[in-house]
């Protein structure tokens, strides 16, 4: 794991489940174990890389997802959504998945400065859902080795 000079980390930054799926999202995707995934800041050029092949709920071995679902990756500011200039979204399907590499990557707005405040949070929508559900999150503590800085960092 790599981190900034100023200890921010900066790739294989954790995303998990949200511990508050609501039930559609509980009841349609029918998860059968815990789903984690992870992005990467690319600090200087202000980019966030989002490997979303890493939590995508498939519904078979052939790498078929869920028809009809979007997902949207929100930006935080601590605990303050960011607007972004485009709205990022995906929907997983596999020729999709195939032309990105299972990644989404979205420019950082400049007015975030403070990468230790940046989260994200995946939000998904099917067709016959009247709103988004949160899927993803970023998990309020995580463990790191810093290995710049010799050190253990929570």
């Amino acid at each position: 794991m790599f981190t900034s000079d100023e200890g921010v980390l900066l790739n294989d930054r954790p995303i998990i489940a949200d511990s508050n799926l609501s039930t559609e999202v509980y009841n349609d995707f029918q998860l059968p174990e815990p789903i984690a995934g992870s992005y990467d800041i690319l600090d200087k050029e202000g980019l966030v890389v989002l490997r979303y092949l890493d939590f995508m709920p498939f519904i078979d071995r052939n790498y078929h997802t869920h028809i009809g679902c979007r997902y949207f990756p929100h930006l935080f500011n601590g605990k303050e959504e960011v607007e972004t200039k485009v709205k990022y979204e995906f929907n997983g399907y596999h020729n999709e998945m195939l032309q990105s590499g299972g990644a989404q990557v979205f420019v950082i707005p400049e007015d975030l400065k403070d990468l230790s405040k940046l989260h994200i949070k995946v939000m998904v929508k099917k067709d016959d859902w009247k709103s988004e559900s949160s899927l993803m999150v970023e998990p309020d503590w995580s463990l790191v080795l810093d290995e710049n800085h010799n050190a253990l960092k929570i």
